[in-house]
């Protein structure tokens, strides 16, 4: 090894350090919530900056390194920029991270990190397949359920039906004895459809009272027409013959 790669090596390993913090390393997920929070507090963009460059430096050599790669993560999500200037997706990074810590046996450790992940990105559907199906190998269904449900709830709470659907539904492939839940989803298409059809009605008789308001204006505007017409016609003089025949050409 040269002196060179050496000094490196130490670089790398400070910068792990540094974001790793001085929190003893479990299983926990709270872990890497607490050392996302100090690497955001304690780190300026500059420094960020130079972590990450000396992370995806040494990850191009060592792809499959965990704790560098655990460190990345903590890195992104404190500061995310680091990684969008580099082009770098925090989910995919974070779900390679979640399948590499699964593989090597810290099955809890994956689940934290694609857990806080979730957290974050709610909408990367990606992040939350990863998670499903580690619960499930890990046999914790219920507890997979009870988290499709509360965020179906969440969604009927806003009143976002159709994207609360599809979770209700993976429900249901995970647990097809879920009749409550076939239940609710009947239940939610059926309010669907009876919103639609009152608001098809309220549509239409919003469109017979446009057209009656045309037609009423159109009205209006053609009798004040005439009355403004009728006013300009020149008056007839009983003698003169040629006035009176204008007046009734008029």
């Amino acid at each position: 090894m040269t002196e060179a790669t050496a000094e490196k090596k130490l670089i790398v390993s400070d910068v792990v350090s540094a974001l790793t913090g001085s929190v003893v390393h479990t299983e926990a997920p709270t872990d890497l919530r607490e050392q996302m929070e100090r690497a955001a507090a304690e780190f300026d963009k500059r420094t960020a900056s130079a972590f990450g460059k000396a992370l995806l430096d040494s990850l191009t050599e060592d792809p499959g390194n965990l704790r560098q790669l655990e460190a990345l993560l903590i890195l992104g999500l404190a500061h995310p920029d680091v990684l969008k200037k580099n082009r770098i997706s925090l989910a995919v990074e974070g779900r390679r991270l979640g399948i590499l810590l699964e593989r090597a046996g810290e099955v809890e450790r994956a689940r934290g990190v694609l857990e806080l992940l979730s957290s974050r990105m709610p909408d990367e559907r990606t992040i939350d397949h990863e998670l499903a199906g580690l619960l499930r190998r890990s046999g914790n269904t219920d507890e997979l359920v009870n988290r499709y449900l509360k965020r179906a709830e969440a969604f009927i709470a806003n009143g976002r039906v159709n994207e609360a659907i599809p979770w209700l539904q993976e429900i249901l492939l995970l647990d097809r004895t879920r009749r409550d839940v076939a239940r609710m989803i009947r239940d939610l298409r059926y309010e669907e459809a009876e919103k639609q059809v009152r608001a098809g009605r309220r549509n239409r008789w919003l469109l017979v009272l446009m057209m009656l308001a045309s037609l009423i204006t159109a009205a209006i505007y053609r009798e004040m027409k005439t009355a403004k017409e009728f006013q300009q016609i020149p008056e007839a003089v009983l003698s003169e013959e040629n006035l009176v025949t204008a007046r009734l050409e008029a």
